[in-house]
C-alpha cells in the first residue's frame, strides 16, 4: 500500500484543542418550533470564577416530530436578560358589586426581561427533507456556529435562551448548546447595551428613520478603552413597487456622532452556493442580506477611534426606496448591540481560528470530505498588524507540512489560506487527530497567546471510487457548465466542456491510483433543472443532468439542481478504504422532454430477462413498443415519436413484475 495516498482519505471532524478545559451548556433539546411563537428556555450557566477566552454557541437545526415544513422562516436566538425591575398587568377581573361598583383585580406580577439577540438563521425550504427525496429525509440536521464571547457578561447563572421562531407552520426542532473555553479573553466586556432589538414595517424613509431605527445616545462607561457595534439586518416583504425589503439590492450607512463612518451592502448573491441544497422552493434566487438554509452573517464596526467624550451618538439609516401601496408590504428586522470594554489583554495575538477542510462542520460542508488542499482561516486577534506566519499541519504525531502566509491583517481582520495536502506517511487508517498550527507570526517567537494558535480535528475515512462513468445531459444554456476532475496536486487530469446544448455525453474514465476532486461548476449558479424554470416558461435552463457511475453498474452520485457547484472528492486503488455507497439507478430518464421527434431514454439496469419499452396513451393505448435483452448498466434507446398526435403519453419500462414510467408531451411544431 502507498503510504502517501492516505491523504485522499480523510475527511475532518472539527473539535476544540482543549476539551479537557471546556465545559458545555445545553439550553434547548429537540424542542419542537411549530408556530410563530417565542420557545423560551432556562439555562444555567457557570457563575463567577472563572475567565472564558472564547464562548461559541451552536444551534442545530433539524425537523420537526412530524416533519419539516416547506416554507423559509427567520428564527432569533436570544438571551433574555434580567433588567431587575418588576412590571405588572391585569390578569383577571372580578365583578364583586355593581351598585356601588366593585371589581376585584388579579395581577401578574414578572420580571422585566430585556432580549438580546446572538445570531440568526434562515430555515431552508423542508420539502424535500419532509418527503423523504432529493438526498434528505426528517433525520435530516444542520448545525450553525456563532462566536458570542461578547456576550460573558450576560451567560451567568440562570438565563432564559429564547428560540424565537417566525414561521406559520410547522415545523422545525432547535437543539441549542453553549461551548465555554477556559483562558483570557482577547478584551474584557465592561458593558453591553442595546441599540435596536427587533426592527419593524418600511413605508417611506422618513417613517422608518423617526420610528424604527432613530439615533441614540450612549454613556461611555468609566475604564472604556475600546468599544464596538455589532448589526444583524435581514429584509422581507415583496411591495409591488420596488420589490422590496426581501428582494432589492440596498445599503445601509453606519453613524457614529452625527458622520456616516461604515456602509454595508444588504444583499446575497451567492445564495447557489448555501451549505443546504437542493431546497424545495426559490432558494436561488437573491435576497436582502440572507439566504434560505443558512445563517444571517452580521456587521462589527469598530468605534474605538470615536471614543473621547462621556457619550457617544449612533445612528443607522437605510437606503431610501419606493414603497408603494399593495404587494405585501416592505420590513426590515433589525437588531444592534454596542459592547464597550477595558483595555486590551494582549499586545500581539495571532489566531488559528478554524479548519474548513477537511472538515465535517456543517457549515463547510461544500469543501468535504477533501482529498486535496487543507483550508484553514487565520485572525488578528491584536492591534498590531498581522504580516506573516508559518503554518504546520498534518497528522498529529506524523510527518508535518509547513507552509507560509504573507498579508496585512489588521485588528480582528480573518484571512482564508489554502495550503497543499498534507503529509500522511506512516500513519494507519485508525489515526484520528489532525493538527494545525501557526509558527513564529510576524517572524517572532513572542505571540502573547498562545492558546489560540493551534486547532485539532477528528479524522474520518473518504470513500472509494472504482473506474467510473459519466453520463452528462446538458440543458439550453450549454456554455455554463464545465467538468474537471483535479488530483491532489491540484493539476486537471480529466476535463469536459464546451458543451453542445441540449446533448447527452456518455464518458468512461479509469485514472491511476490517487485522490481526486470532481467538480461541474454552473456559471449562472443554478444547475441543470430548477423546477423553478420549468414553471415559468424558463424551458432552456431546464432537461439537464449529471450521474456518476461505476463502469460495471450502480450509481455514485448524480446532480440536477444543485445552484453553483457539484463537488464530490474521491480516491482511486486504495483498496483498504470502503467504497462509496452504491445506489442501484432504477429511475427513467427521458430527454428532450417535451419533445417533437426523436427522445433518448435511460433504460434502467434489471436483472436478466427481456426489457420491454413502451409508448401508451392516457386511455392506455399501446402506439410505439420495443423489447431488448436487459443489461446489468443503465443504457440509452432511442425513440421516434414523430408520427404521433400532440398529446401526454406515459413511457412504460418493465421485465416481469418489475416497472417504472415517466411522462412525455409530445407538441407539434
Amino acid at each position: 500500500m502507498n503510504k502517501h495516498l492516505l491523504c485522499s482519505i480523510f475527511l475532518i471532524l472539527t473539535t476544540s484543542l482543549f476539551a479537557q478545559d471546556t465545559l458545555v451548556v445545553d439550553a434547548h433539546v429537540s424542542t419542537q418550533m411549530v408556530w410563530h411563537v417565542n420557545y423560551d428556555k432556562k439555562a444555567y450557566f457557570p457563575t463567577e470564577g472563572k475567565q472564558y477566552r472564547k464562548i461559541y454557541m451552536y444551534f442545530t437545526l433539524g425537523c420537526a416530530d412530524g416533519g419539516c415544513s416547506g416554507w423559509d422562516y427567520d428564527v432569533l436566538t436570544q438571551i433574555m436578560h434580567n433588567t431587575g425591575a418588576i412590571d405588572s398587568s391585569v390578569q383577571k377581573l372580578d365583578t364583586i358589586s355593581e351598585t356601588p361598583l366593585v371589581v376585584d383585580t388579579t395581577w401578574r406580577v414578572f420580571d422585566v426581561l430585556e432580549p438580546y439577540e446572538l445570531g440568526r438563521l434562515i430555515t431552508p425550504y423542508g420539502t424535500y427533507m419532509r418527503d423523504n427525496s432529493n438526498g434528505f429525509n426528517n433525520n435530516w440536521t444542520h448545525t450553525f456556529k456563532y462566536d458570542v464571547t461578547d456576550y460573558i457578561s450576560l451567560l451567568k447563572d440562570s438565563v432564559i435562551i429564547r428560540a424565537k421562531y417566525n414561521g406559520w407552520s410547522a415545523g422545525f426542532s432547535a437543539d441549542i448548546k453553549f461551548e465555554f473555553i477556559e483562558g483570557t479573553p482577547q478584551r474584557k466586556v465592561i458593558s453591553i447595551q442595546n441599540m435596536y432589538i427587533k426592527g419593524g414595517g418600511y413605508s417611506n424613509s422618513e417613517q422608518f428613520e423617526r420610528d424604527v431605527i432613530p439615533a441614540k445616545t450612549f454613556a461611555v462607561p468609566v475604564g472604556t478603552k475600546s468599544a464596538q457595534a455589532k448589526v444583524i439586518v435581514t429584509g422581507h416583504g415583496n411591495n409591488s413597487g420596488s420589490n422590496c425589503g426581501e428582494f432589492c439590492d440596498k445599503d445601509y450607512y453606519f453613524s457614529v456622532n452625527g458622520e456616516k463612518k461604515f456602509s454595508y451592502r444588504m444583499w446575497r448573491e451567492d445564495c447557489g452556493a448555501v451549505p443546504i441544497r437542493p431546497q424545495g422552493g426559490t432558494y436561488l434566487y437573491p435576497r436582502a442580506n440572507w439566504c434560505p438554509g443558512d445563517k444571517v452573517a452580521e456587521q462589527r464596526w469598530e468605534l474605538t477611534p470615536f471614543l473621547g467624550g462621556d457619550s457617544i451618538t449612533l445612528d443607522m439609516d437605510i437606503e431610501a426606496y419606493s414603497n408603494t401601496d399593495g404587494g405585501g408590504g416592505s420590513s426590515h428586522s433589525i437588531s444592534s448591540t454596542v459592547f464597550f470594554y477595558g483595555k486590551d489583554n494582549y499586545t500581539f495575538d495571532a489566531e488559528l481560528n478554524t479548519i474548513m477542510a477537511p472538515s465535517t462542520e456543517s457549515e463547510f460542508i461544500n469543501y468535504n470530505p477533501s482529498c486535496g488542499e487543507v483550508i484553514v482561516v487565520i485572525k488578528n486577534n491584536s492591534r498590531t498588524p498581522l504580516t506573516y506566519t508559518r503554518i504546520e499541519y498534518g497528522p498529529q504525531g506524523g510527518v508535518m507540512r509547513t507552509g507560509e502566509w504573507k498579508g496585512n491583517l489588521g485588528f480582528e481582520e480573518m484571512d482564508t489560506v489554502f495550503l497543499p495536502p498534507p503529509y500522511w506517511t506512516g500513519i494507519d487508517l485508525g489515526h484520528t487527530q489532525f493538527v494545525a498550527k501557526l509558527g513564529t507570526p510576524n517572524h517572532a517567537y513572542n505571540d502573547d497567546n498562545i492558546a489560540n494558535d493551534m486547532f485539532v480535528s477528528n479524522v474520518e475515512l473518504v470513500p472509494r471510487w472504482e473506474p467510473i462513468r459519466v453520463l452528462f445531459r446538458s440543458n439550453g444554456q450549454p456554455q455554463e457548465n464545465r467538468i474537471t476532475i483535479t488530483n491532489e496536486k491540484g493539476e486537471v487530469v480529466w476535463e469536459l466542456g464546451d458543451f453542445t446544448a441540449n446533448t447527452i455525453y456518455d464518458e468512461d474514465i479509469s485514472l491511476p491510483v490517487g485522490c481526486y476532486e470532481f467538480l461541474l461548476t454552473d456559471e449562472n449558479e443554478d444547475g441543470l433543472d430548477w423546477w423553478v424554470y420549468s414553471q415559468s416558461g424558463q424551458t432552456s435552463r431546464t432537461g439537464g443532468s449529471m450521474r456518476i457511475f461505476k463502469q460495471s453498474g450502480g450509481l455514485y452520485a448524480t446532480a440536477v439542481d444543485f445552484g453553483k457547484e457539484f463537488r464530490a472528492n474521491f480516491i482511486v486503488g486504495q483498496m483498504d478504504v470502503q467504497e462509496a455507497p452504491l445506489v442501484p439507478a432504477t429511475s427513467l430518464d427521458v430527454f428532450p422532454n417535451p419533445s417533437n421527434g426523436k427522445i433518448s431514454i435511460l433504460v434502467p439496469a434489471f436483472d436478466q430477462g427481456v426489457v420491454k419499452i413502451e409508448v401508451v396513451d392516457r386511455l392506455g393505448r399501446v402506439h410505439l413498443e420495443r423489447e431488448n435483452t436487459s443489461s446489468d448498466k443503465e443504457y440509452w434507446e432511442v425513440l421516434d415519436i414523430t408520427g404521433l398526435q400532440e398529446d401526454l403519453y406515459i413511457i412504460r419500462v418493465s421485465i416481469g413484475d418489475e416497472v417504472v414510467s415517466k411522462k412525455l408531451l409530445k407538441f407539434d411544431k
